[in-house]
C-alpha cells in the first residue's frame, strides 16, 4: 500500500513545485516591470513637484505639444541688484532649463537603473525651491545664493 502512495504523491509534488517556480517567476517580472518604476517615479517626485512650482511662479506653461511662456521673465527678476542690462528674451533660458529637467527627470524614471541618486533628485528639488522663492522676492540676491549653495 505504501507504493501506492508515493505514486500519487510524486505528480502532484511535481505539479505543486512548478506552480511556486512559475509564481515566482511571475512575482518578479511583476516586481522588475511594475513595482520597481512606481517606486522609481515616487523617488522623483520632489523634484517634479518643485520644478512644477518654479514654472507656475515662472509663468512657464509645458504641455506635450508646446511651450508658452507668459508675458517676460525679466519682470520676474525685477529685484535682482545688476550693473548690466539684460534683454528680456535672455530670461527664456528657464524654460530651456526647465525641458532639460523635465528630460532628466523622466529619463531617470524610465531607465532600468536609477540614474539621478537620491542626494541628486533632493537637490535638484532644492534648487528648484530656492529658485522659484528667488522670483518676485524682495531678497532675491540672498535666495540665489541660497539655491548656488545648495546645487
Amino acid at each position: 500500500m505504501e507504493k501506492v502512495t508515493e505514486i500519487v504523491i510524486a505528480p502532484i509534488s511535481g505539479a505543486c513545485a512548478e506552480v511556486s517556480d512559475r509564481t515566482e517567476e511571475v512575482l518578479e517580472r511583476t516586481d522588475d516591470l511594475i513595482v520597481t518604476r512606481l517606486m522609481r517615479f515616487a523617488n522623483h517626485l520632489a523634484a517634479l513637484f518643485m520644478l512644477k512650482t518654479l514654472l507656475d511662479k515662472a509663468g512657464i506653461i509645458l504641455e506635450l505639444g508646446a511651450l508658452e511662456i507668459k508675458g517676460s521673465l525679466a519682470g520676474a527678476f525685477d529685484g535682482m541688484p545688476a550693473d548690466l542690462q539684460i534683454a528680456a528674451w535672455c530670461y527664456n533660458i528657464w524654460a530651456v532649463f526647465a525641458i532639460l529637467q523635465i528630460c532628466s527627470v523622466a529619463r531617470s524614471i524610465l531607465a532600468d537603473a536609477d540614474e539621478l541618486t537620491q542626494a541628486d533628485i533632493t537637490s535638484v528639488a532644492v534648487t528648484n525651491f530656492f529658485i522659484a522663492r528667488m522670483i518676485g522676492s524682495p531678497t532675491p540676491l540672498r535666495d540665489a545664493l541660497l539655491a548656488a549653495v545648495v546645487a
